[in-house]
């Protein structure tokens, strides 16, 4: 596993490298773990959750970021550890709606596994259900593509905006198109999408 790693951060320093970043993109490619290799995301995996109020309080940032951008607010959705994530956000300052790499928030993962549970924790605690990714793409979207309707209207519910477009055009009636079931479409009417 550590080899699978070493090869991966590797990966990325070059590629930093090779994009024109330039030393300092390279200095900081290196100083950040790839995969969450730090102790608080190892206690957030784990599941720990004094060792991650341990670890904040002797100053480890709630947002501290590994090389996909991912804070530890995304490990503990990832796991669906309810108590971490409200500690996190609650307590610690985690951002609820910070984005990694290619733009997603914790709440668009969560929504793409269909966890009902956790995205109704991340809605409740504050996250943002019209926060696009660098695509365009929202929550709502990602759970029509699914064919996730019970968490759809959730979302919807929590203000999510029938009637978005991603940057290529699409709107949310076309992501449910895409999942081949009409009664998601309907659903969408019934929030007042239109098209």
């Amino acid at each position: 596993m550590k080899t699978r790693r070493a090869l991966l951060h590797g990966l990325a320093i070059i590629a930093a490298g090779s994009s024109g970043i330039g030393f300092a993109g390279r200095a900081l490619a290196q100083s950040m773990p790839f995969f969450g290799d730090e102790p608080i995301f190892a206690a957030v995996k784990a599941g720990d959750l004094n060792r991650v109020r341990d670890l904040v309080q002797r100053g480890t940032s709630p947002n501290r970021q590994d090389g996909r951008k991912f804070t530890p607010l995304f490990y503990a959705a990832e796991k669906g550890d309810l108590a971490i994530i409200r500690f996190l956000v609650r307590d610690a300052g985690a951002r609820i709606d910070e984005a990694d790499t290619v733009g997603n928030a914790p709440l668009f993962y969560t929504v793409d596994r269909g966890d009902y549970q956790i995205v109704e924790e991340l809605l409740t605690l504050g996250a943002d259900p019209n926060r696009p990714n660098r695509q365009g793409t929202t929550a709502l979207m990602q759970a029509m593509r699914q064919g996730f309707g019970d968490i759809a209207e959730m979302l919807l519910e929590a203000k999510a905006d029938p009637n978005a477009r991603d940057y290529a055009g699409n709107t949310v009636i076309d992501w449910a198109r895409r999942g081949r079931q009409p009664s998601l479409e309907n659903l969408l009417r019934k929030y007042g999408a239109k098209g």
